[in-house]
């Protein structure tokens, strides 16, 4: 298999901002409180752009995007050949984006 990765923005000044919480609302599809909306769409397209997609592609890209949240997030599945400089890369463009990512 290999590792779970997840984007998304936490809301400005929000003070309760718990990882496991958030990764707990993802596994039943629900935003938490903590999160806020961004342009998940184009930030999948960057990360297809940057790293290819398709079977060749370091990442499966899943864009969670459901009508009436209030938050978007995506979850990307890598294998765990997935070089480390690919990595350091991803965690670079989602900084530059102001994005949070995480890694279960």
């Amino acid at each position: 298999m290999g590792q779970t990765l997840a984007i998304w923005r936490w809301r400005p000044g929000w003070p309760f901002r718990s990882e496991s919480g958030v990764m707990a609302g993802f596994g039943k599809d629900q935003a938490s409180f903590a999160i806020v909306r961004f342009d998940a769409h184009a930030f999948a397209d960057a990360i297809r752009k940057r790293f290819g997609d398709g079977d060749d592609a370091p990442f499966s890209i899943d864009v969670c995007d459901f009508t009436g949240h209030r938050a978007n997030w995506i979850i990307l599945s890598s294998g765990w050949t997935a070089r480390q400089e690919t990595l350091i890369e991803l965690v670079q463009m989602c900084e530059d984006r102001g994005l949070h990512i995480f890694a279960s």
